[in-house]
C-alpha cells in the first residue's frame, strides 16, 4: 500500500518509518470504536528526532506517531496514545488505539492499520476536502487519545460490553443450574451460579439494586495457564444488593487487577480470565428477599495484536532520521 502522507505549508509530508499491526482470526465480535490495544515490549515508537547544533537528538512525545486504517481507496486515521511509555514493566507499555470498523468473530479487518511514527506533530491534521492537512499545534485538531474523560478521544478500556438482554459479543454470561433457576439474568435461587469470561486486567459487573435483593458472592479466577498457571484472583466477595429504592444496572463490583501487584508479566495481565457469582442466601435485614439480576459486565478484549517488522521510506528516511532508528 502507499504510504501516508498530509499536508504542511502546501507540501507534502511523510512520516520516515511505519509498522503493519497484524491481526489474527479475532475470537470476539470488535466493534467500531472499540479501544483495542498492542503490547509495545520495548520497540522505540513515540520518539522523533531532530538536528540541534549539529548533533541528531531525540525526544519522546504523544504526537510523534498517528494509527492510520488502511484499504485500497481510503485512509483513515484513528485516535491512539501509548501507555506506559517510561516504565520498566514492559508489559505496561501498550499502544491504544480506536477501531474503525467492525469485524465479525473468525475474521480479520478487510483493510490494514498501520503506526507511522519518528514524526513530530503527525497526529495535528485534519481533513480538508480529500487531503488531511497539518493544523497548528497545539490548538489544532488532532488524533491524540487521553485516559479519561467523556470525549471521542477518551479511551475506554471497557469497550468490550457484555449485556444480558441485547448481547452482540461472544463472551458472555453463563448460566450453571437446572432450567428455570435463571430467568433474563434474574435468580431467587440459593446456590445459583453464574459465570462470565473476560481479558484482564479490568472488569466491571453491573447489576440491579432493589428491595427484594439479596447478598452474592463473587470469585475472580485466572483461566490462563501463563506465568504460574491458573489461580483464584479474589474470592468470597460479599456484594449486598439492596437498595430501598429502584436502581437498576448499577455497577457493584471493579477490579483493575494492575493495582493489585498481582501478576508481572503481559501474559499473565493481560490474559484469560473468569468470575463466578453465587446466590447466596443471605439478605440486608430490610429487604424482602434473597436473590439478584445480573444486567452486564464490561473489560478490553485482548485481540492477541502484534507488530509486524519496521517499513522505512528509504527516499526520506536518511534526511528525515539521519539513519538513525
Amino acid at each position: 500500500m502507499t504510504w501516508f502522507n498530509y499536508l504542511t505549508s502546501g507540501q507534502t509530508n511523510y512520516a520516515p518509518v511505519r509498522r503493519q499491526i497484524v491481526f489474527p482470526q479475532l475470537s470476539e465480535n470488535l466493534k467500531s470504536g472499540d479501544w483495542i490495544h498492542v503490547n509495545l515490549d520495548n520497540l522505540d515508537i513515540g520518539r522523533y528526532y531532530y538536528l540541534e547544533d549539529g548533533l541528531i537528538k531525540s525526544s519522546f512525545d504523544t504526537d510523534a506517531y498517528l494509527v492510520v486504517y488502511e484499504t485500497e481507496n481510503s485512509k483513515v486515521p484513528t485516535f491512539s496514545l501509548i501507555l506506559g511509555s517510561i516504565s520498566s514493566d514492559l508489559f505496561r507499555r501498550n499502544l491504544w488505539f480506536k477501531s474503525i470498523t467492525n469485524v465479525d468473530s473468525g475474521s480479520k479487518p478487510s483493510g490494514e492499520y498501520y503506526i507511522y511514527y519518528h514524526k513530530d506533530n503527525i497526529q495535528y491534521i485534519q481533513l480538508q476536502g480529500n487531503e488531511y492537512v497539518s493544523t497548528a499545534n497545539p490548538s489544532g485538531s488532532n488524533y491524540i487519545a487521553v485516559e479519561s474523560g467523556n470525549s471521542s478521544s477518551a479511551i475506554n478500556f471497557y469497550s468490550t460490553e457484555v449485556s444480558i438482554l441485547s448481547n452482540q459479543r461472544l463472551s458472555n454470561f453463563g448460566f450453571l443450574g437446572d432450567s428455570g433457576i435463571w430467568v433474563e439474568g434474574k435468580s431467587t435461587k440459593a446456590g445459583a451460579k453464574a459465570i462470565g469470561t473476560f481479558s484482564g486486567p479490568k472488569i466491571k459487573i453491573y447489576a440491579d439494586k432493589n428491595s427484594s435483593s439479596g447478598f452474592i458472592s463473587l470469585k475472580i479466577v485466572k483461566s490462563s495457564a501463563t506465568g504460574q498457571g491458573q489461580q483464584v484472583v479474589k474470592d468470597n466477595l460479599k456484594i449486598d444488593l439492596y437498595s430501598s429504592t429502584i436502581a437498576n444496572n448499577q455497577l457493584i463490583y471493579e477490579l483493575d487487577m494492575q493495582q493489585e501487584l498481582s501478576f508481572s508479566t503481559y501474559d499473565e495481565l493481560y490474559g484469560d480470565f473468569y468470575f463466578e457469582i453465587t446466590i447466596l442466601d443471605e439478605k440486608n435485614p430490610s429487604s424482602s428477599s434473597i436473590g439478584a439480576k445480573l444486567t452486564r459486565y464490561a473489560f478490553s478484549k485482548n485481540y492477541e495484536l502484534q507488530f509486524n517488522s519496521e517499513e522505512i521510506k528509504s527516499d526520506i528516511a536518511f534526511k528525515s532520521t539521519g539513519g538513525v532508528k
